[in-house]
């Protein structure tokens, strides 16, 4: 019997493949999870790591390459994250969605925790992925 004290909190920590650097087909796609996931009574659905790209890489040394992976980085306030603040607002669900963000100098790896009202709670940026040794990961 549940304790009405003591509420429990459901977390969907959505298990997915990313379609690569398509990043329209895995909005689409997250959409899709956390819909399913509202449905299953969860209060927040998690994404996973660097869910915009996928973790896409490019060659070692390749600088063309390189600049066009620089190209997939997107703005903490563009269009892939409103549509995540708008999903969160119609869901009344918190949704954490992972990105590679346009910054400053070199984009940073980030999870923004969007609450049920659609507005951020907080951002996370892991930094190392993309300023130590990028041929590592990408």
């Amino acid at each position: 019997m549940e304790n009405p004290a003591s509420p429990r909190l459901r977390v969907a920590l959505l298990q997915m493949a990313s379609a690569g650097t398509a990043i329209e087909a895995n909005a689409a796609k997250g959409e899709d999870f956390c819909r399913r996931a509202a449905t299953l009574g969860a209060d927040i659905a998690l994404f996973p790591e660097m869910w915009s790209i996928g973790y896409a890489e490019y060659p070692a040394g390749d600088e063309h390459a390189r600049a066009e992976w620089l190209t997939l980085a997107i703005p903490h306030n563009g269009p892939y994250a409103n549509s995540v603040r708008r999903l969160a607002r119609e869901l009344r669900m918190a949704i954490a969605i992972t990105y590679l963000e346009a910054h400053t100098e070199l984009p940073r790896n980030s999870m923004t925790l969007m609450g049920a009202h659609g507005t951020d709670v907080f951002t996370y940026a892991k930094v190392h992925t993309c300023l130590k040794r990028p041929s590592l990961f990408f």
